[in-house]
């Protein structure tokens, strides 16, 4: 079943839409049904005829049942069947976002946008091998304990962007710029003992969760890219951003015969400097383009977390570099 319901309207200088959109179902799979929905409201109001504010607010959640616990064999004799009727994944989603856009003067447009976001992945389930049927354990009389795992997400940053127009002899030239700030928060608890029911719940049955990490990452990032018409035919496009990155880690990795595997709280900051630069060459109805620019990619928190105890992560370990580079040739044709 899907339902899509939504209301817009508009009223002098404010203006409104809101829909919300719900699923649910089984697929061909045993034990494998879903309820979904998407809720989302946008408000706008004009304050002038050069500047407005907007606000945007989605939710959104999933409740999925996870079909499994097959062999090899099983699943070659049947792939639609299923053993396992406990294990079930929960994924709540608030995000919200308040934005303001303003024409300066006839050069310079600005805007800023401060958004949010509070989240959750939620799990439970039976995760013993399949060839461990998942019944009624006989000693105690009801289905053995389930895993639960739960990550909860604070995110909130703010991001101010502009663009300048301005001429440079007798061609229109353009500067775009803007600042970015942004702090992260990741709570993960893991491996958690759970009840020994069937159907949802966040129940724990014990104290703590053998995994009980806490991340946080920050950063702040400023960018700057100019647009040169050399002739009206060809451009030239230099850019430059700077990225400060804080991460911090700490919290217990696991527990292991009542001692507790406690990760260090270790502190990874960096500052990268990234640069590009781009030219296209307009002749009649074809276009020349090249481009190049630095790529990076920092390490994650996976990376720096070890799936056992026993696994150890290399000092050494660092941000991955590289750059990226295209050219090409586009033709631009009519058809009547």
């Amino acid at each position: 079943m899907s339902s899509y319901n939504a209301i817009g309207g508009n009223h002098k200088k404010f203006s409104y839409y809101i829909y919300n959109h719900s699923r649910s179902g089984n697929t061909s799979r045993e034990n494998s049904g879903y309820r979904l929905r998407n809720t989302h409201a946008f408000a706008q109001y004009k304050i002038s005829a050069n500047q407005k504010i907007s606000m945007e607010y989605t939710e959104m959640s999933s409740l999925l049942q996870q079909s499994g616990g097959l062999t090899d064999e099983q699943f070659a004799v049947n792939l639609r069947q299923s053993y396992r009727a406990r294990n079930w994944m929960n994924i709540p989603w608030q995000l919200g976002s308040l934005h303001y856009e303003s024409k300066v003067n006839k050069n310079l447009n600005m805007s800023i946008k401060l958004f949010g976001l509070l989240a959750e992945r939620n799990s439970i389930g039976f995760l013993a091998t399949p060839n461990i049927k998942d019944s009624i354990n006989t000693i105690i009389n009801m289905y053995n304990s389930r895993q639960l795992d739960r990550d909860n997400y604070k995110n909130l940053g703010v991001e101010a962007r502009g663009i300048y127009e301005h001429k440079l002899g007798k061609q229109k030239q353009s500067l775009a710029f803007g600042v970015r700030l942004y702090n992260a928060n990741t709570h993960r608890r893991q491996k958690g003992k759970g009840d020994h029911e069937i159907e949802y719940n966040t129940v724990m049955m014990e104290e703590k969760y053998p995994t009980d990490l806490n991340f946080r990452t920050k950063n702040i990032a400023m960018f700057a890219e100019h647009q040169f018409a050399v002739t009206k035919a060809f451009h030239i496009s230099p850019g430059i951003r700077y990225e400060w990155i804080q991460s911090i880690i700490s919290g217990r990795l696991n527990k292991n015969g009542g001692q507790e595997l406690n990760q260090n709280k270790s502190t990874f900051p960096r500052k990268v400097v990234l640069g590009g630069i781009g030219m296209q060459y307009k002749i009649i109805a074809t276009n020349i383009y090249a481009n190049i620019s630095q790529a990076y990619r920092p390490i994650l928190f996976s990376d720096l977390t070890p799936p056992s105890a026993v696994d150890i992560i290399d000092e050494n370990l660092k941000d991955a570099k590289g750059y990226n580079a295209e050219i090409g040739y586009e033709v631009y044709f009519q058809i009547f």
